[in-house]
């Protein structure tokens, strides 16, 4: 039996297993992926994550810099130095002491004053700063290098998203394309009950009421016919809305869907979506980084050492020679003793973080267990209600037909060949509605449990 249901699936187009991805679906899907606004904003925040990134890792590289001032100044204060005041007074003293002997004359010296600011002055100087020893840059560069894995894993479960919206967008277009094709097959079957009714009517083998009949069942299919075409029209849009395209453009299509049965318990597909889900990793990625917000603040009790040197020239003139120049070299260590409590609070409010994302992260992956759940036994019944819409639709077209042949010929009632009509051509739109759902229940599956390498997407939206 199972060898038989296996045939009908596959002759009636069911699963057309192939080799390969549908090129043509994936192409759909880069499209969308490149044209999506949403994720457009998410690939500038990661960009500028990864940017603040670059920028903590120069922070531990030297600074060198050229640094060059030329002044003029007047006024200000002023400096006086009496060398002759004092030397007269001197002089004095010195008669006093010995009387008729002169050592210098206070005549050989003037008082003297000078500015303050020099009227002319300039330095030019390079200078090298290099850090070398801080637990805040060592620290601050794993947090901005795990805030930017964090953006990327973000990015990466909406990536993972738009690719399952698009492909059920594409898989509900089909669908209705299909209806509308049978609704259209079923269209003239009713038209061509309406000509057995009329030809029966006038070989007086049926009364007037089953040609009235058949007309009314003829003009519920053209109202049947117009809803679905408005519904092909509406998921044209929407798809075409989410490929970026204008509503009206025409959409290829291409139905070999490649399936892969992944999992056969539950228990598969909850391991595989509580241990690959890109939220998890995410909620990982802070945890880290709030572990390194408690580590960097217990270190800030720390000291810092940076080193400085600076080489230049400085005088009244622009002369870059040996008799101007100098050079200055430093070791600066800088130790914070009380800072009113400030990194106590930090550190507190780093352990507080990390509490939050526990709680966050067991809450995350209760509802990823849920989803795990209902996905594999949406999955479930939708391979059963597919597997079972085939049958029915077949077993439905063999009854129709031989009702029908049995109605040409005056032994089966009107009531009997409508019933038939009408119960294959439900089993028929049953079975291509279940078709796609089986599609969806699939690949949503393949989103929930994260097994899908969706890189080939992926990288294409990356810098």
């Amino acid at each position: 039996m199972k060898k038989l249901l296996l045939a009908i699936i596959v002759t009636t187009g069911i699963v057309t297993m192939v080799k390969g991805q549908n090129a043509l679906l994936d192409e759909y899907i880069r499209q969308g992926i490149k044209v999506n606004h949403e994720l457009e904003q998410q690939r500038i925040g990661y960009q500028i994550r990864l940017s603040e990134y670059h920028e903590a890792r120069g922070m531990y590289l030297p600074g060198i810099s050229i640094n060059a001032r030329y002044s003029r100044a007047g006024g200000g204060r002023t400096i006086a130095l009496p060398m002759r005041d004092i030397f007269e007074g001197y002089s004095l003293l010195n008669n006093f002491v010995n009387p008729g002997i002169t050592l210098v004359t206070p005549e050989a010296f003037r008082n003297e004053e000078f500015r303050f600011l020099r009227e002319t002055e300039h330095e030019t100087k390079i200078s090298l700063a290099q850090p070398l020893f801080s637990t805040q840059l060592f620290y601050n560069i794993r947090i901005h290098r795990e805030m930017s894995r964090a953006d990327q894993k973000a990015l990466e479960v909406s990536t993972r998203q738009l690719v399952t919206e698009i492909r059920n967008a594409y898989f509900s277009y089909l669908q209705s394309v299909e209806l509308c094709s049978w609704l259209q097959e079923a269209k003239q079957l009713s038209d061509e009950f309406v000509r057995v009714n009329e030809r029966l009517l006038e070989n007086d083998k049926v009364t007037a009421d089953a040609l009235y009949r058949a007309r009314a069942e003829n003009s519920r299919t053209d109202q049947e016919i117009a809803e679905s075409e408005r519904d092909k029209q509406l998921a044209r849009t929407y798809f075409n809305y989410l490929i970026g395209q204008s509503a009206d453009s025409p959409i290829l299509i291409n139905d070999s869907i490649d399936i892969i049965q992944a999992f056969s318990t539950l228990d598969e597909v909850a391991d595989a979506a509580c241990s690959k889900r890109e939220e998890l990793g995410q909620i990982d990625i802070l945890d880290e980084v709030a572990d390194y917000s408690v580590r960097m603040s217990s270190a800030n009790r720390l000291p810092t050492l940076f080193a400085a040197a600076d080489y230049g020239f400085q005088g009244e003139d622009y002369r870059f020679t040996g008799e101007y120049d100098y050079f200055l070299a430093s070791v600066v260590l800088r130790w914070d003793l009380f800072e009113g409590f400030q990194n106590r609070e930090k550190l507190q409010q780093a352990r507080l973080d990390r509490k939050r994302l526990e709680n966050s992260r067991q809450d995350v992956l209760k509802r990823i267990e849920i989803e795990a759940t209902d996905g594999w036994y949406g999955y479930r019944s939708a391979t059963l209600a597919m597997e079972t819409s085939v049958i029915e639709e077949a077993a439905m077209r063999k009854a129709f037909d031989i009702i029908k042949r049995k109605y040409e010929n005056g032994q089966s009632a009107l009531l009997e060949y409508t019933d038939a009509r009408t119960q294959w051509s439900q089993s028929m739109m049953n079975r291509i509605i279940k078709k796609y759902d089986y599609y969806i229940a699939y690949f949503d599956l393949l989103r929930i449990t994260a097994v899908e390498n969706i890189n080939p997407y992926y990288n294409s939206t990356l810098p």
